[in-house]
């Protein structure tokens, strides 16, 4: 199944030496981030921090550490459905005037189905035939022949996501025209059952 939303992880993160001004660029950046999000049509509602840490930075030498400054990361999670343009929205962020330019971190993009469960009634209907299928080629195997299901379960995930990686990002510089393509590619869904059945001869 093609799927229709993508769900993204970014972040952004700054080092000063002084805590406040990293504090500040990630501030005066993260409200750089929400509104080129709104711009692009995503709901605030679907916008969430995920991470926000504050972390002293060493550097070690034979005769100790030494702090040498502050480092800040905000990471937010959002929803997008406009599948095809996933790149535009990173270029937008990534480079030109109002972008975040080197503080930006791509954390990851799962592309996910938004209403998995539409397909859940024709998988379990596939699954229970496969199920009946296998049972009766191993009975003819057996020599036996099958009666009813004495038990029927099920096990199955209704949320389906593929991740893509930042390093498998493919970004493509142009003079004229630079671009970033992602591909969402197909999800693969899959729905288990158990069965039992009885053994009539």
């Amino acid at each position: 199944i093609a799927p229709d939303i993508v769900e993204m992880s970014i972040g952004i993160e700054s080092t000063n030496k002084i805590v406040s001004e990293s504090v500040k660029t990630v501030s005066i950046d993260h409200e750089k981030l929400i509104s080129i999000l709104l711009n692009k049509g995503i709901q605030e509602n679907e916008i969430k921090t995920t991470r926000y840490t504050i972390n002293p930075q060493y550097k070690y030498t034979k005769d100790g550490s030494e702090l040498t400054g502050y480092k800040v990361s905000h990471y937010s999670s959002f929803t997008y459905r406009e599948i095809d343009k996933i790149g535009d929205l990173i270029d937008t962020i990534s480079y030109g005037p109002k972008s975040i330019g080197d503080n930006l971190r791509i954390n990851s993009i799962n592309f996910s189905i938004e209403n998995p469960e539409i397909f859940e009634s024709k998988l379990r209907e596939n699954a229970i035939i496969d199920a009946k299928n296998k049972a009766n080629e191993i009975a003819q195997f057996a020599n036996v022949i099958l009666g009813n299901p004495v038990y029927i379960s099920e096990n199955s995930p209704i949320n389906f996501t593929k991740q893509i990686y930042e390093s498998d990002i493919g970004i493509a510089r142009m003079a004229a025209a630079p671009s970033t393509e992602i591909s969402s590619g197909q999800l693969t869904l899959s729905f288990n059952v158990n069965m039992g059945f009885s053994i009539v001869k």
